[in-house]
């Protein structure tokens, strides 16, 4: 039996999928790495982590399954915005500056004398000074030079394990506007940004186009992870639009919640949408001709694990969810602000009383981050994208209260797909499409995607 492998390389840890031609999933495994933070404000990875992390799942996946003589390409889903600096041979000169990393925010003043914050949101769909590779490259460039003068190539963890896998050092769309060195409208580097950064096009990766060739399995990189040379490694993308299509999220309308340690939204849409208040993110979808809106709350899921970590230390997220069903709706007044969206930068909660009990905290918690969730599908509205359908992935769907207080905040059902492993699967969808056994990335994208149970809305408790 034929098969491809979906690899999702993450913030935390990498999964790998075996997904046969049909489109069901066999086996996956996961393996977690660190993240070290040397300074305040700093945050770093090991790229071997990564490919150990990689190894390690296909082995385990194909070895299982006595698969490995039958995989016939590789699809990659993957966190974005990482930097990495890179010598002649592709090895890394310095760890890789995660996208959690905020070392840049100090050279900001010196960026907005060159370009504002509404320049780069209109180019590359992020208004990332201070941010994301392009502004980490330049502080390398003012505070480390003697590291930016000795880098060959600049990259992502895309390009870096495309470049591992095939010899090509290659990146696609997605990932490369969450590197912010991208012009949407043009398709290709900003000039105006690689002038700014000092680079040329020769130290970037090649664009690759999602769910394209990016070349064979190289005999190397294939006796590590335990396959036959010759599998073709397809270009994928950034891990949320994976997710989207794993989710079955195709069609114009379509929005995919998904709920992990950061809360993100991203819809499906039929043409760019800019927000003057930079909080929505537009950009070109892995879907042929079509685009997304992608908005986030980044300490959604973490919030809750804080929570539990500080104040119920002994219980399962599941306990949770039976502490948070004894709060009544509105938490009595108490209302918890995620970490970011306060005018502090820090989480709070707000209108405490002694009536407040754990259970309230727990379900303010819930109700906090799935109140600014909601805001962001407002502004999608307000833009003018009809939300069609609201799918949830990820850990907080798996709660058996928070997919109800969305969809009673949304007001429109929220489908829970039995296949949650949805980075994987859009990542074996594109590896479908560029292995030519689907005619197109939507095909692929419908048969990964599974049916699941809808939650619907009760208006008597929004």
């Amino acid at each position: 039996m034929d098969c491809v492998l979906g690899i999702d390389v993450g913030t935390n840890a990498a999964k790998t999928g075996l997904f046969d031609i049909s489109g069901s999933l066999i086996a996956i495994e996961s393996r977690r790495y660190p993240i070290a933070y040397p300074m305040e404000g700093w945050a770093e990875q090991n790229p071997e982590h990564w490919w150990r992390a990689i190894t390690e799942t296909v082995r385990a996946v194909t070895e299982r399954h006595q698969a490995a003589r039958k995989v016939r390409a590789i699809g990659l889903s993957t966190q974005g915005g990482v930097t990495l600096l890179l010598d002649e041979r592709f090895q890394a000169l310095y760890p890789a500056v995660s996208w959690l990393d905020v070392r840049a925010l100090e050279i900001v003043p010196t960026l907005r004398r060159q370009i504002s914050v509404d320049e780069i949101y209109r180019l590359c769909g992020f208004p990332s000074l201070g941010r994301q590779n392009f502004s980490q490259i330049v502080w390398f460039r003012e505070k480390r030079r003697d590291l930016y003068r000795k880098t060959a190539y600049f990259g992502s963890v895309v390009d870096y394990l495309n470049q591992r896998l095939t010899g090509r050092f290659a990146v696609d769309i997605s990932n490369l506007a969450h590197n912010s060195l991208f012009d949407m409208n043009g398709r290709d580097y900003s000039q105006r940004l690689l002038d700014i950064a000092g680079l040329s096009r020769a130290q970037l990766p090649q664009i690759v186009p999602s769910g394209r060739p990016v070349g064979a399995l190289a005999a190397d990189a294939a006796a590590q992870l335990g396959l036959p040379p010759g599998a073709v490694v397809v270009s994928g993308a950034h891990d949320q639009y994976c997710a989207s299509i794993g989710a079955g999220a195709v069609e114009v309308g379509d929005c995919v919640l998904s709920a992990g340690t950061a809360w993100a939204l991203l819809a499906t849409a039929g043409t760019l949408f800019y927000d003057h208040q930079h909080r929505l993110y537009p950009g070109i979808h892995a879907l042929e001709g079509k685009f997304g809106l992608m908005a986030a709350v980044s300490a959604g899921g973490n919030s809750l694990a804080w929570f539990r970590d500080v104040f119920a230390r002994d219980s399962h997220f599941r306990d949770l969810d039976q502490i948070a069903m004894k709060g009544d709706i509105g938490s009595d007044g108490l209302a918890f602000i995620p970490q970011f969206f306060s005018k502090s930068g820090k989480g709070a909660f707000v209108g405490i009383d002694t009536v407040h009990g754990l259970s309230h905290f727990a379900r303010a918690v819930m109700e906090g981050v799935a109140v600014f969730n909601q805001l962001s599908l407002k502004r999608m509205t307000d833009l003018g994208l009809s939300i069609n359908r609201l799918i949830m992935i990820g850990g907080g769907a798996g709660s058996a209260l928070w997919p109800q207080i969305v969809a009673d905040m949304a007001q429109q059902p929220v489908i829970l797909p039995e296949q949650m492993e949805a980075p994987c699967a859009g990542a074996a969808a594109l590896a479908l499409a560029g292995a030519e056994v689907c005619s197109s990335v939507e095909e692929a994208s419908r048969r990964v995607s599974t049916a699941g149970r809808s939650v619907k809305p009760d208006a008597g408790r929004c």
